[in-house]
């Protein structure tokens, strides 16, 4: 029998491989998507103290 900790570990990382591959397709293929995304870096960069507070994972957490 599987034990918990081993469906939780794969169920959390097929959610990553799933939130990758929608960040990819929305990322070549939407413009609002990638026009939120540069607003959202905007607002990071005048508001630092949000980093901390953001899971965000854009390039702006990244600075």
């Amino acid at each position: 029998m599987r034990k918990n900790q081993d469906i939780m570990w794969e169920q959390s990382t097929l959610w990553k491989s799933v939130e990758k591959w929608v960040t990819k397709y929305l990322k070549k293929s939407h413009s609002e998507y990638r026009e939120l995304q540069v607003k959202t870096m905007r607002v990071m960069e005048e508001n630092p103290a949000l980093r901390i507070l953001s899971p965000c994972t854009c390039k702006c957490q990244q600075v």
